[in-house]
């Protein structure tokens, strides 16, 4: 059945959550693939509509645990639906970013707060402990050389352009073409 927290939908039918968002960087070194509101934006390819906690809580209902490699991520933009890898440029390979599962870390609570919350870390390319998700494909900290990631500028629409991360559980089928899970504005 769908599921609404907050802004994120999750349809646990077809293992598969859904938040809004917004392209935050047309080019630029990445640490990140989404933070929320108030997150480190300066290095996030897209910035999202949702509390991190209710993102986490929607990838727990998808029966994630610490640890579990079994996530990918889609990017829904002007109605297409491409994987979140074909927006993120490779910089020690000089190719997109290889498609590769995604790692649920989860954020934990410290002094009674949820991490991310504070921190607004939500899908991370470098080591962070607040964030939710973070990549198998480890390039190292992109402001040592040319290690790391950066927006793909030819396939990054404009900064502002609408998008939805869609993340699948396997075995979760992945998204094709179909449409939002809840196409209506989140109040």
């Amino acid at each position: 059945g769908l599921v609404r927290v907050g802004k994120v939908c999750v349809d646990m039918s077809k293992r598969r959550l859904e938040a809004p968002g917004k392209i935050n960087l047309a080019s630029g070194i990445l640490e990140y693939v989404a933070v929320g509101e108030g997150g480190k934006r300066h290095e996030s390819l897209l910035w999202l509509d949702v509390r991190p906690l209710h993102f986490q809580v929607g990838l727990i209902l998808l029966g994630l645990h610490e640890g579990d490699g079994s996530v990918r991520l889609w990017l829904r933009v002007g109605g297409e639906v491409r994987p979140v890898e074909q927006f993120v440029w490779d910089r020690e390979k000089k190719a997109e970013m290889p498609i590769a599962p995604w790692k649920f870390v989860g954020s934990t609570v410290h002094d009674g707060r949820f991490i991310a919350d504070d921190t607004k870390s939500l899908v991370a390319t470098v080591p962070d402990p607040s964030a939710i998700l973070s990549t198998t494909v480890e390039r190292g900290i992109p402001y040592r050389g040319e290690l790391g990631f950066e927006v793909h500028t030819a396939r990054t629409p404009p900064v502002g352009s609408d998008a939805t991360l869609i993340a699948v559980v396997a075995p979760g089928a992945p998204p094709s073409g179909d449409r939002p899970l809840c196409p209506e504005k989140a109040k």
